[in-house]
């Protein structure tokens, strides 16, 4: 499986440093998680698009669900090993968790400067 999604950061002097969450694939009907994927950012910089990349092998049995809440058809992704790319409706992908430091992109430059 291979996800990708980002973060904006639409401040003008923040920065977000050492950003970890995890993303979250929810059944909207009874909002029960079906699988969830962490990720680790380094830094996010002001008005900047953290890019969140996820590549993960899953077993068959652990994957199942998801294809059923993505509305796959399961006999035909075996068979061709792969689906084009899709955008998952955003009532059934969500950020769980999110954690981050701020830091003021002014405080950051002097810190390197010196």
């Amino acid at each position: 499986m291979k996800f990708s999604g980002g973060i904006k950061n639409e401040n003008n002097e923040t920065v977000f440093t050492g950003v970890k969450g995890t993303i979250a694939f929810i059944e909207p009907e009874s909002g029960k998680q079906v699988l969830s994927l962490p990720f680790s950012l380094p830094v996010i910089l002001p008005f900047d698009t953290g890019v969140i990349d996820i590549k993960k092998e899953y077993s068959e049995q652990e994957i199942t669900p998801l294809i059923a809440l993505l509305g796959l058809n399961k006999t035909e992704l075996i068979k061709e090993k792969s689906t084009s790319s899709m955008f998952i409706d955003e009532k059934k992908v969500k950020i769980a968790t999110l954690d981050y430091t701020k830091k003021n992109i002014i405080s950051i430059i002097k810190e390197k400067v010196k």
